[in-house]
This record gives structure tokens, C-alpha cells and sequence, in this order.
């Protein structure tokens, strides 16, 4: 993410908060559930205000979260159900940390991946996240 892209959510972070809130999502969320492991472990990367890492911590996800804003991992770590997710001590922490990580996850991607792909494109992009899966 380019140095002006993380200006901008990390000045505007506690606005997209109450948006990214205030935005139904259900009909993604039901999708990616309908694709991920039962209870596995999941490392949501740009995780942003946190909603997408609680919906998946609430159905009973081992959930990781990482975000390259240190302000919107701040209103991630603030969301109610937050208290059941793992976030890295700073923002995106770097592939050294990630490598380093002894906690297998199950699947790995990011949301925003499948909300900016069209409505047909959609299958595709879950299937990319979906295929990534390590091990659970």
C-alpha cells in the first residue's frame, strides 16, 4: 500500500469505522462461510476496523488480523466480540513475523479482495482465498 493510501485510512480511520459498521455485509459473510474450513484458523490480512475478523471469531474461527493502519488496527482492537482475536503488536507486521508465526491457519486472504470484485467475479476471488489454505 503506497504511503499516501495509508494516510488516508489512518486520518480517516475512526469515520470508516462507523460506515464499515453501518454497511450490510451479511450476504458476503455467508459466502465466505460457506467456504471456509468449520473452526479453523483464519489470518485475515487488511483486516481494517475489525468487522470481517469478528463475524468469522463469532462462528468459531481461530482469527488472526493485520492491517498496515496502525489507526484502523486501533478501531479493529476496539470492536465489540474483539477480545477473541489475535492482532500483531504493530501494523502489518513484516513477512519475517508472519514466517516466523507458529500458529497453522486453515485460510488466509482478505475480504476487501472479495468486496472490490464484481458480483460474478466474486466465486473466483473466494476460491483464490479459499485455496490458499495451509493447514488447519
Amino acid at each position: 500500500m503506497d504511503t499516501a493510501t495509508l494516510k488516508a485510512y489512518d486520518a480517516r480511520a475512526s469515520d470508516f469505522a462507523g460506515r464499515y459498521a453501518a454497511a450490510d455485509v451479511s450476504p458476503l459473510h455467508r459466502l465466505l462461510l460457506a467456504h471456509l474450513p468449520p473452526g479453523g484458523r483464519v489470518l485475515e490480512i487488511g483486516c481494517g476496523t475489525g468487522r470481517d475478523a469478528v463475524v468469522l471469531a463469532e462462528h468459531g474461527f481461530r482469527v488472526v488480523a493485520a492491517d498496515a493502519s496502525a489507526a484502523m488496527l486501533d478501531q479493529a482492537r476496539k470492536a465489540p466480540g474483539a477480545d477473541c482475536i489475535a492482532y500483531p503488536a504493530s501494523a502489518y507486521p513484516p513477512r519475517t513475523m508472519l514466517r516466523a508465526m507458529t500458529f497453522p491457519f486453515g485460510a488466509a486472504g482478505s475480504s476487501a479482495r472479495m468486496l472490490t470484485s464484481s458480483g460474478s467475479a466474486r466465486p473466483t476471488a473466494l476460491r483464490g482465498t479459499a485455496s490458499s489454505r495451509a493447514q488447519r
